[in-house]
């Protein structure tokens, strides 16, 4: 069983790239808390420095031999 994480801790940056990395179809309930809270710190700090759209995106390489 996998362990509960708790997501209300990480800042709106690590909530962004954590909505980027995670597999949602895996994770469906996480990749929904995960949107919950961004919401949520979206709505409190609409100031915000770093918003969704400055985020760098994440390349995944495979090498292969």
């Amino acid at each position: 069983m996998a362990r509960k994480i708790d997501f209300s801790t990480y800042s709106l940056n690590d909530l962004y790239l954590s909505a980027q990395a995670i597999d949602r179809d895996k994770y469906p309930e996480r990749a929904k808390e995960i949107d919950r809270l961004i919401a949520e710190k979206e709505e409190s700090n609409p100031d915000a420095h770093m918003k969704k759209s400055h985020l760098v995106p994440i390349i995944t390489m495979r090498y292969t031999t």
